[in-house]
């Protein structure tokens, strides 16, 4: 039989951490416990770390997505890898190209939506 890896204490307690704070932006987000603990999951793989945005709830990536430079369909993959690294948070605006950003950063998330969070300004 082969060597078990034993979790450490550290890991242990930030696997419990990241599972509380999933509970607490599902409950505040009104989002369903399977998308929430499969954010969290995706987060622990790509080893992107969350932290809680202001005074909410909601577990967001350190990392965020700018999405002012997006104007063209080929930008959808590029949203797409940025999810795949672990991003969750992204910011846009309505500005950023009369809306353009906004439309290419929907296609990019079409499905994946329950599981990023964006920021838009006016």
């Amino acid at each position: 039989m082969g060597k078990q890896k034993l979790t450490t204490r550290r890991e242990f307690l930030r696997g419990l951490g990241l599972a509380i704070g999933g509970l607490a932006a599902l409950e505040a987000a009104g989002r369903g416990l399977a998308e929430e603990v499969e954010a969290l999951l995706q987060a622990e793989r790509t080893g992107m770390e969350l932290r809680r945005l202001g005074r909410t709830e909601l577990q967001v990536s350190v990392i965020g997505f700018g999405g002012g430079p997006l104007r063209a369909r080929e930008h959808v993959r590029v949203v797409e890898e940025a999810i795949r690294m672990g991003v969750n948070f992204i910011d846009t605006a309505h500005g950023y190209g009369r809306g353009r950003s906004e439309r290419v950063i929907g296609a990019a998330i079409r499905e994946v939506r329950d599981r990023v969070y964006i920021a838009t300004k006016t």
